[in-house]
C-alpha cells in the first residue's frame, strides 16, 4: 500500500508542477508580457518535463500520444497542455491560431486515451475548442 501511496503522491506532484507553468504563463499573459510568459513556461515545460513544446504543433495525434506516453504524463497533464495550447492560439491569428488550437484538441484526445475514460468536462472543452477553429476560418 505505501508504493501505491507514493506513486500517487508522484502523480500528484507532477500535476501540480504542470498546472504551475500553466498558472506562470497565465500570470505573465495577463500583465501583458505573453513572449516572456511563453519563454518561461517552454523553458519549465523542456526542464520539467522533457517536453519540446516547439514540437508539439508538429505532431500528429497518433505521436503525440507516443510522446507524452514515453515522457510518462498523465491525463490531467495532457489537459493542462491543451489548456496552455488554447491560450496561445488566443494570442495569434490565421494559421498559427488554428495550429495550435488543433494540437489543443489532439491533446484532450489524449486525455481521453492516457485516463481509459471520457470525460464530460473533456466533451465541453472539446466543444468550446472546435467553435474557437470554426471562428478562425
Amino acid at each position: 500500500m505505501e508504493h501505491r501511496d507514493l506513486l500517487k503522491d508522484q502523480i500528484d506532484q507532477a500535476a501540480k508542477a504542470m498546472a504551475k507553468v500553466l498558472a506562470g504563463f497565465l500570470g505573465l499573459k495577463a500583465s501583458g508580457s505573453v513572449a516572456q510568459g511563453m519563454a518561461v513556461a517552454n523553458q519549465r515545460l523542456q526542464h520539467e518535463f522533457g517536453i519540446e513544446y516547439s514540437r508539439l504543433p508538429l505532431l500528429s495525434q497518433a505521436a503525440l500520444e507516443a510522446y507524452l506516453t514515453e515522457r510518462n504524463l498523465t491525463a490531467a497533464q495532457a489537459e493542462t497542455l491543451s489548456e496552455y495550447m488554447k491560450e496561445i492560439a488566443l494570442t495569434t491569428t490565421g494559421n498559427e491560431a488554428r495550429t495550435h488550437l488543433t494540437t489543443a484538441l489532439h491533446l484532450l484526445s489524449v486525455a481521453d486515451t492516457l485516463s481509459g475514460t471520457l470525460s464530460f468536462d473533456r466533451i465541453d472543452r472539446k466543444s468550446k475548442l472546435e467553435a474557437m477553429l470554426q471562428r478562425v476560418g
